[in-house]
């Protein structure tokens, strides 16, 4: 006959009552037999596997509030961890995505990635973007699966991040599917002003990413490096990635943010000037059911 765990609780608790009209030493205090049901509790009960604790506690994390500066080449990777951080259904992703183990280590599982564990001491020294230790975390820990997963731990975890796609990295963390529109440079206008005045209503739905056109019409050198923009009054790199943080389908302006610097580098500009900047929109959401998208 097996005695559950509640069960054992009680009889301690009677045996230590008993015991104490016998004894009067002072080790069978109210903290003594605290500390022996604790004891019990942890040696008898039922074998399981270890379930990881939550890294974000609720009064901690602020991932929706999260800001950073990219230094490598990933601004694929971290455009999409900045759109799903304003996003409610996005924030959930993130904050599921790190538990922590017994040791206190990281434990980092992305959709398509095996989990990957990251210790304190190995993210001190693998430190790339500036800024939230979030961000830091999920940088490093995504360039950590990748390079298992891609190229068999063969490239350092810098290289194993330069370059990538928005729509596949989506799906990498999160498991969603991701839409890219890239139209004819002759009805960019056009297609991109459809899908802007589309989703304003639902923009707090999807997240929406943005690449900049590949054009090198404009040079700048600086400490003997060459940079190549697609704009010259604002800019903005040639093939970066953005994330668009507000659509205003009234008067026809919509949000940037430029993960180079969340917090300083934001923009607001008009549908046609986005249209001459940028080439592709990147559109995702745990859900396609989003409004006016279909026929009617």
């Amino acid at each position: 006959m097996s005695i559950n765990i509640s069960d054992k609780i009680r009889l301690i608790d009677a045996y230590a009552e008993a015991l104490s009209y016998t004894f009067s030493q002072p080790v069978f205090n109210i903290q003594r037999i605290g500390e022996l049901k604790r004891d019990i509790f942890e040696k008898t009960k039922a074998p399981q596997e270890e379930e990881l604790k939550p890294a974000l506690d609720e009064e901690e994390n602020a991932i929706g509030q999260i800001e950073f500066k990219q230094r490598i080449g990933d601004c694929y990777l971290l455009s999409v961890i900045y759109a799903l951080s304003r996003n409610k259904d996005g924030q959930k992703v993130l904050e599921n995505i790190i538990k922590f183990d017994e040791e206190g280590d990281y434990i980092v599982k992305f959709h398509n990635y095996d989990e990957v564990k990251v210790s304190e001491k190995e993210l001190e020294e693998n430190t790339f973007s500036e800024g939230d230790r979030i961000v830091q975390l999920l940088e490093y820990a995504f360039g950590k699966a990748r390079n298992e997963k891609l190229y068999q731990n063969n490239l350092s975890i810098e290289d194993a991040l330069s370059d990538g796609w928005q729509s596949v990295t989506i799906n990498d963390i999160c498991g969603w599917k991701a839409d890219e529109i890239t139209p004819l440079p002759d009805v960019k206008n056009r297609v991109f002003s459809h899908y802007f005045d589309k989703l304003a209503p639902d923009r707090s739905k999807v997240i929406i990413l943005a690449e900049t056109d590949d054009s090198t019409n404009y040079k700048q050198t600086v400490n003997g490096e060459e940079y190549y923009f697609c704009d010259e009054d604002l800019k903005f790199p040639a093939s970066h990635s953005f994330i668009i943080t507000d659509i205003d389908s009234e008067n026809k302006m919509v949000s940037v943010v430029d993960p180079h610097d969340t917090k300083e580098k934001k923009y607001t500009i008009s549908y046609d000037r986005f249209s001459d900047i940028f080439s592709a929109l990147i559109i995702s959401a745990p859900s396609r059911e989003i409004s006016n998208s279909k026929k009617k």
